[in-house]
């Protein structure tokens, strides 16, 4: 058979046009009830703006995995597009009824009066039906698009040539859109070859004449009650297509307005249930107010609601204040406080607020609150404790409107009669040098004190350096400078009215005492790391052989060559020989006769070693220490390093006659160099055997700063040669390495 492409007219047998819409348009609208004119809205599917759930409107059915059902609406998805029932192509048949479906229902009451579609149609077996219709329960079928099944049919395919263009169609009164491609043929039907319905925009008119239901169910605004500020309406609205805008009146003004989230891809676009409405009531005046709720569904329909709403934005003004029996100091705790108040406008008085502050801005300030209908007086006033407090307060209406900034003048209020109370708190395990008193006063609060301690079985008490922290006296022990014992503590406490208080004990009442040290102790050792080759004889195998090894060793002091490098290294533990890791060890150095400086930190590893790399450039003690933390005792350890002196002193000459001269030259490399400085040369000439005498004595130069020179003169103590003139060649003149090393 040929093939061919078959669009939408072949298959119109429902639609008859324009002229046909307009008449079913005509003869519903003389149908509708007599509630008002029907609203309409569209239900869209696969529109442009395509999205993975814009066909949710039509529901699919398939009777097996033979037959297909595809979503695929948007245009850049590879492969067929568009709303598809179809057959599974591949070898074999289905079974006479098999089919593929797709349904768009009208919501209850609400009627499908026409459709704007596009699609196309293709059959690869004359058994299968393909069909797309509207229907409804009192009218025939109204057809799209239709091949229905016979025993020989022409074959088609859809085209490649486009999309065909949209086409509006009347529905009648259906209450359905169905899209469908069934098997009809009692042997079966072939699915070698496609069979499909695609569907590329479906837009049904869903007409609803209905109205939504409306109910107010509570908020500020329909209470009743004075209200204030930004208040709310809720309500409940329900439905058969949704609704889709609310919005609240006063009059003919609209004050606050919503629409609903609604998706026109659905048959109930909007949602239904409760919704909340709400503005800021001061755009209104004061007084009772009439409102307007209105309500719209997804077709338009309306529905209102009409409430009274009493509306009052102006707070009460200052009252003056006054105080029974004066503001002078009193023993008793009671206190009362009168104004007098002036009429309102609106809302009555519906309480006072009050606050009751320390003098001075202490802490322990708090407001309060006490109803009352045009309250007048605030008998049984009482302050939180000792000392001088302020008493202010401020009115608030029915609405609640209030404004502390209109408070009463403040009056005063004084209490005074307790001395502290110290006490020692318990020590803590996480910072046990830390040694803090409570010494609470409620009047005039801590001036300051002292803490003090002493060993147990002496006389003499030892002051702890404390400072006041709030209502405490916070001070630290040292116990590193004071010998282990078990010592006792006292604290002196004053308040700032002069008020004395000692104590001995802690707040659960026990003696305060403590065992020295506090803290556990470390042991920091160290030295210089010295490598040495040992040799010894041993036998193997019958002969004798002489073997090396290294063998280091860490000693507390050691010489080194100038400008070499020596490593100490150490660990840092406890005293049961724990490490302690992560610590910082100071390195501080000093050179003989001079004062201690920092050289440089290292931090101990996970075994509590650490290393440490010196360059020997002067004669110094190095000290590592580690200074503790607050639960272990800090500790040093000093190594001593020796330089000998060095120096690059050299000659200028090798050979010289008798009455010349030569000169030494050169700079002292060790530093630093004592004040008067210091240097010793010698050297020795060799005489031939014709003349007379030893060799010469040594002559010293004595230089200033980093240099040396010395000169041999003519003298014969200086430079020695032989009668004939020929020079001996002296020796280079070189410090003599001092009795102490510089």
């Amino acid at each position: 058979m040929r093939q061919g492409t078959t669009l939408l007219n072949p298959f119109v047998s429902g639609g008859r046009g324009l002229l046909g819409t307009l008449l079913i348009g005509m003869l519903l609208s003389l149908a509708l009830p007599a509630e008002g004119r029907a609203g309409s809205f569209p239900v869209t599917s696969c529109s442009s703006q395509a999205r993975s759930d814009d066909t949710l409107a039509y529901r699919g059915q398939q009777s097996s995995r033979r037959m297909v059902i595809k979503r695929a609406c948007n245009i850049f998805t590879r492969g067929r597009t568009g709303l598809i029932t179809a057959n599974q192509k591949r070898r074999g048949k289905v079974r006479r009824g098999e089919h593929a479906t797709l349904v768009l229902r009208a919501p209850p009451g609400t009627a499908l009066t026409s459709i704007r579609w596009s699609g196309q149609a293709s059959r690869g077996d004359c058994g299968f039906g393909v069909e797309m219709y509207g229907v409804g329960p009192h009218q025939p079928a109204r057809y799209l698009a239709r091949l229905p099944a016979t025993r020989r049919c022409r074959l088609t395919n859809a085209s490649s040539a486009g999309r065909p263009r949209p086409r509006t169609f009347s529905l009648g009164r259906s209450t359905q859109v169905v899209q469908r491609v069934t098997c009809r043929d009692r042997d079966g039907c072939s699915t070698s070859k496609l069979t499909a319905l695609r569907t590329y925009l479906s837009q049904v008119r869903v007409v609803d004449v209905s109205r939504p239901a409306v109910r107010i169910t509570g908020g500020g605004l329909a209470s009743r009650r004075w209200v204030r500020g930004f208040q709310q309406l809720r309500f409940g609205a329900q439905d058969n297509v949704g609704i889709a805008h609310q919005s609240l009146l006063a009059g003919a003004r609209p004050i606050s307005s919503q629409p609903r989230p609604c998706d026109r891809a659905r048959t109930v676009p909007c949602p239904n249930g409760a919704g909340v409405l709400g503005f800021d009531t001061s755009r209104l005046g004061d007084g009772a107010q009439a409102l307007r709720l209105d309500v719209r569904d997804s077709a338009g329909n309306p529905s209102s609601a009409s409430f009274t709403s009493f509306i009052d934005n102006t707070a009460p003004g200052r009252a003056s204040l006054s105080l029974d029996g004066g503001q002078g100091w009193r023993r008793t705790n009671a206190f009362t406080a009168r104004w007098a108040n002036a009429r309102e406008r609106h809302a009555r008085i519906a309480g006072v607020r009050y606050r009751i502050c320390r003098v001075g801005g202490q802490p322990g300030c708090a407001a309060q609150s006490r109803p009352g209908i045009n309250i007048s007086a605030l008998p049984g006033l009482r302050v939180a404790g000792q000392g001088e407090w302020a008493l202010v307060m401020w009115r608030y209406d029915e609405a609640g409107n209030e404004n502390g900034a209109v408070a009463s003048d403040p009056v005063r209020l004084r209490l005074d009669s307790v001395p502290p109370a110290p006490a020692f708190e318990p020590p803590t395990l996480t910072d046990p040098t830390r040694v803090a008193v409570q010494a609470n006063d409620r009047t005039s609060g801590l001036a300051g004190g002292e803490i003090e301690l002493k060993r147990s079985g002496t006389v003499a008490w030892q002051s702890v350096p404390a400072r006041r922290v709030g209502q405490r006296l916070v001070g630290r022990i040292d116990d590193s400078k004071l010998p282990a014992g078990t010592y006792e503590l006292r604290s002196r406490a004053v308040d700032q009215a002069g008020n004395e208080a000692t104590t001995r004990h802690r707040l659960d009442g026990s003696p305060a005492t403590l065992s020295l040290p506090l803290r556990f102790a470390s042991v920091l050792a160290g030295g210089i790391q010295q490598i040495r080759v040992v040799r010894r004889m041993v036998r193997r195998r019958g002969k004798r052989r002489r073997i090396r090894r290294k063998r280091t060793r860490i000693v507390p002091a050691a010489t080194v060559a100038f400008g070499r490098r020596a490593r100490i290294t150490g660990q840092l533990a406890n005293s049961d020989g724990q490490p302690i890791p992560s610590a910082t060890v100071f390195v501080l150095s000093r050179p003989p006769g001079g004062t201690e400086s920092l050289s440089g930190m290292v931090t101990t590893d996970s075994n509590g070693r650490y290393s440490y790399l010196v360059r020997a450039t002067n004669t110094k003690s190095v000290r590592f220490a580690y200074l503790g933390t607050t639960l272990v005792l800090p500790s040093s350890r000093e190594v001593n390093i020796v330089v000998p002196a060095s120096s690059t002193l050299g000659v200028n000459r090798r050979r010289a006659r008798n009455g010349g001269s030569v000169v030494f030259r050169g700079r002292v490399r060790s530093q630093p160099l004592p004040p008067t400085g210091k240097l010793q040369s010698s050297w020795r000439c060799r005489r031939s055997s014709a003349e007379s005498g030893g060799p010469s004595r040594p002559s010293a130069a004595t230089p200033k700063g980093g240099g040396a020179s010395a000169t041999a003169s003519e003298a014969p103590s200086a430079v020695c040669g032989t009668a004939s003139g020929r020079s001996s060649r002296p020796k280079a003149a070189t410090p003599s390495r001092p009795a102490a090393p510089v």
